[in-house]
């Protein structure tokens, strides 16, 4: 099976790209967002998924071993094939769609090609704890757009609010601090998880000193102890 291609890109398909590997031209499958990147000549990076069939043999090309496992994920579901995932990715990359799944996000996820609310809902039921662990786990500084990070406070789902009289950190001894932690609840609260857990994790999350004040990598730190399951 082939795992993975580096060469030069040397044109488009019907249904993919085409890319020189010392001289042999393989037809790969991407996503549409990353074909659209491409200028010929482009040296090319891809990690392979080989999907053998009866009569054929198909190759589905990403840009890190992460996105080839959110397709792994996506095509775990009944009724998603890979080329059902494949395009679901060119109209959003992974991070957003498993983002969605997490949070329940069914007009999201319905929004993309092929997806009815059946395979919206099957893609929640199946596999929302593992879309969270893998999200969790995906690269940092992945130069991913503003819209794709983890949510800030501002944009975290309403799913479900935190309550006025709920828990918070208004009473910790700098203001500062309360104010990272509270937007870190209120992120964790809006991707699903309940607010105990949250809690729990972000005060764990909090007694390394490799966050700097950063509300991104809290989160980030906090979601990974969410993932392994945190002590209450």
């Amino acid at each position: 099976m082939i795992g993975f291609l580096r060469g030069e890109f040397i044109g488009f398909e019907d249904s993919g790209i085409l890319i020189n590997v010392s001289d042999v031209g393989y037809s790969v499958h991407v996503s549409s967002s990353f074909s659209r990147s491409l200028k010929k000549g482009d040296r090319v990076e891809l990690y392979i998924h080989t999907n053998l069939r009866e009569n054929s043999l198909e190759l589905f090309g990403f840009k890190s071993a992460w996105d080839k496992r959110a397709f792994h994920l996506l095509t775990s579901v009944s009724g998603i094939g890979p080329k059902t995932a494949i395009t679901m990715l060119g109209n959003l990359d992974a991070e957003q769609i498993l983002s969605a799944v997490v949070r329940g996000d069914t007009l999201t996820i319905t929004s993309l090609p092929g997806v009815g609310k059946k395979t919206a809902e099957r893609l929640i039921l199946e596999i929302s704890d593992k879309a969270r662990k893998l999200y969790a786990e995906r690269p940092s500084g992945s130069g991913r757009s503003e819209d794709t990070s983890l949510p800030d406070a501002s944009k975290a789902s309403s799913k479900k609010d935190i309550p006025a009289q709920g828990a918070s950190f208004k009473d910790s001894p700098k203001t500062d601090i309360a104010d990272l932690w509270n937007a870190a609840l209120e992120a964790l609260v809006g991707l699903g998880y309940r607010e105990v857990d949250a809690i729990s994790a972000i005060k764990q999350a909090s007694k390394t000193d490799e966050q700097n004040g950063s509300l991104e990598k809290l989160i980030m730190t906090s979601l990974q102890l969410l993932s392994r399951g945190v002590s209450k």
